[in-house]
């Protein structure tokens, strides 16, 4: 009896004590719409919480992360998804405002990425979306990664840095207020868009480019053998290759630069290797 009494006496104090301690939230189940939102999520939440990405997430040509992706749920980046999923947050670009706008009439929570400027900007918001994700530590781990590089590497001995040039179908590029100028700029080189006065996405005509005589031009590789584009062979003008010859052409794929995230130490890492040594295996030198 006396034994009995007791262990009731230890049941009643332990669900007291569980009625009183600060249940631990859940992380919360997450959608992303938006392909680089779909970066930040692979890289900062536990697989158990994503409920579906933004398609293409695990296409190499332009996710770094494709590999996480692989059997997560794809969606068509459609509101009617994201109603139906019901999830608790939902992850979308700078670009995606007529989407944002109807779900917000459903009371759905939207965590909105932005397209980062500068490497601060980044690990800015690295660490905010890792603490909505619940993941703070991982946040602080990536964004601490990328601090490193946010002062810019010094110029060579000689006090020359190279120039570079990510040059698109139809001649667009990246100025000063893009993270790939961001990018060239921790790894060492001068982007010549940025050389011309380019301040953010923009065209460059083939002309003003070769004004500029860039040693690189970055080609981020994407191609499409059966769509092709005549737009996307301005990269192989006659011009361009008398200027450049074949060591001034500079694999870089667009999954490295694109979003920024866990690809952004790689990409720094894998340009400096271009100037400095032996570059990051993935990248074509």
């Amino acid at each position: 009896m006396v034994r009995s009494a007791r262990l009731w006496g230890i049941l009643v104090a332990a669900l007291a004590a569980g009625a009183t301690a600060p249940a631990e939230a859940e992380p919360p189940r997450v959608m992303s719409i938006e392909a680089c939102a779909n970066q930040y999520v692979l890289a900062l939440a536990d697989r158990e919480q994503i409920i579906s990405l933004a398609k293409g997430a695990d296409d190499p040509r332009t996710s770094f992360l494709h590999e996480k992706a692989r059997g997560i749920p794809a969606n068509q980046r459609s509101a009617e998804e994201v109603i139906a999923a019901n999830p608790d947050l939902v992850f979308t670009g700078p670009f995606s405002r007529r989407t944002r706008e109807f779900l917000q009439r459903f009371d759905i929570e939207i965590v909105r990425t932005k397209r980062p400027k500068t490497l601060g900007d980044l690990s800015a918001q690295i660490r905010r979306v890792a603490g909505i994700l619940g993941h703070p530590e991982r946040g602080e781990r990536l964004a601490s990664s990328i601090d490193g590089f946010a002062a810019g590497a010094p110029p060579l001995s000689g006090g020359q840095r190279p120039t570079a040039v990510i040059y698109r179908g139809h001649g667009y590029s990246f100025g000063a207020d893009t993270l790939v100028n961001a990018i060239m700029s921790a790894a060492g080189i001068d982007n010549i868009a940025t050389k011309l006065g380019y301040k953010r996405g923009g065209y460059v005509p083939l002309e003003i480019l070769l004004v500029g005589k860039p040693d690189y031009l970055l080609d981020d590789t994407v191609r499409n053998p059966m769509r092709p584009r005549i737009g996307a062979q301005i990269i192989r003008h006659p011009a361009l290759h008398r200027s450049l010859g074949k060591s001034g052409r500079i694999e870089f794929p667009v999954a490295y630069w694109l979003c920024g995230g866990e690809a952004t130490p790689v990409a720094v890492d894998a340009l400096a290797g271009i100037t400095r040594g032996p570059a990051t295996p993935g990248v074509d030198q």
